[in-house]
């Protein structure tokens, strides 16, 4: 689909060699109560004193990050028939008018639109 993107691979040589572990780590945390789920830095601490690991843990963070947004993001295409759907634009704006004389009045201006969706899928045979 043309919203999907090409994911790259990239090598990861500070966090490739932990990255299984973390992941695994990650997969009982779903299961676990959430007071016993581990933090990015919690996880950062288990790396140093059970595996020596010896990046920073910024990245270890910019891991965990990763690996628990993935699978996580969803495209959902909006199709409408002709007239099915529609969308409302509403807009206030308040401004000082002031006319010939020297008082100043305040006013209050509100505009509305209405826009009818049409989308036509182009792969889709009429």
């Amino acid at each position: 689909m043309p919203w999907e993107g090409k994911h790259r691979r990239y090598e990861r040589p500070v966090t490739g060699p932990v990255e299984e572990v973390v992941r695994e780590w990650l997969a009982k945390d779903k299961t676990a109560p959430a007071k016993q789920r581990h933090t990015a830095d919690r996880i950062y601490q288990r790396l140093v004193e059970e595996h020596g690991f010896t990046g920073a843990p910024s990245t270890v963070r910019k891991l965990v990050k990763e690996l628990r947004l993935e699978g996580g993001k969803a495209f959902v295409p909006l199709e409408f028939d002709p007239g099915e759907a529609a969308q409302i634009l509403s807009e206030s704006r308040t401004g000082k008018y002031q006319p010939e004389t020297t008082r100043k009045e305040g006013i209050f201006l509100h505009g509305c639109s209405m826009e009818r969706n049409l989308s036509i899928n182009c792969r889709k045979s009429l």
